[in-house]
């Protein structure tokens, strides 16, 4: 953002426009090219608390400098900070009360035939490590509301496949296409409603072969 200074930071706090006054501040450092940078900035931005935590988690959710790995650890700091906060309305409206039935595993999570089939391979492979392990994955859920390892509703959002496993960890999976953009926005819905969650992108761009 050339040009900025700390005029636009000051005038976008008066605003209100908390997500434009963060893009103001840390443009006066070349942080859009410097991860370390930019996670310090967001994590500063953030502490001041209130709708600057959205604000913060919404700057690391579209920041290419980065990974999506470096976006869920910061996400994560971020919630931790303000756990309250970090939710959506409609998701904290549910959080902790009971989740809705488990629907068939077969229904689908898109349009898209492939990612179809790579959920319904993947719920194999997570059945079959139920049936050889004495403690397997359980809570299988497809295309439902968020649940978290307690089995506690804790958002509207619907991740496309979800799981605990026998560590205890509740796991994530997300599959999108090369024309969407949508994944690091999933990613970092599911850890504001629950951080200690574990969450997996699968790209159509990587050929749907690795967790980005």
């Amino acid at each position: 953002m050339p040009g900025a200074d700390i005029t636009d930071v000051i005038a976008n706090l008066v605003k209100g426009a908390w997500a434009a006054a963060l893009i103001s501040l840390v443009a006066l450092v070349p942080v859009l090219r410097d991860g370390a940078k930019a996670g310090d900035a967001a994590l500063s931005f953030a502490k001041r608390g209130g709708k600057a935590t959205q604000s913060a988690m919404a700057f690391v959710t579209r920041n290419p400098a980065l990974s999506n790995g470096a976006k869920a650890d910061l996400t994560r700091k971020i919630v931790r900070l303000n756990p309250a906060k970090a939710r959506l309305p409609q998701d904290a409206a549910v959080r902790g009360t009971q989740p809705p039935a488990s629907l068939p595993l077969y229904r689908p999570i898109a349009r898209d035939a492939t990612q179809n089939a790579l959920k319904d391979k993947k719920i194999a492979e997570l059945q079959e490590i139920a049936e050889l392990q004495e403690q397997g994955y359980t809570d299988i859920r497809v295309n439902q509301q968020q649940v978290n390892a307690n089995g506690e509703r804790v958002g509207t959002n619907r991740p496309d496949i979800q799981a605990t496993a026998p560590d205890g960890t509740r796991h994530n999976w997300e599959y999108d296409t090369k024309s969407s953009d949508r994944g690091p926005a999933h990613q970092t819905r599911i850890l504001s409603n629950d951080h200690r969650a574990d969450v997996c992108l699968l790209d159509e761009a990587d050929g749907y072969k690795k967790c980005a």
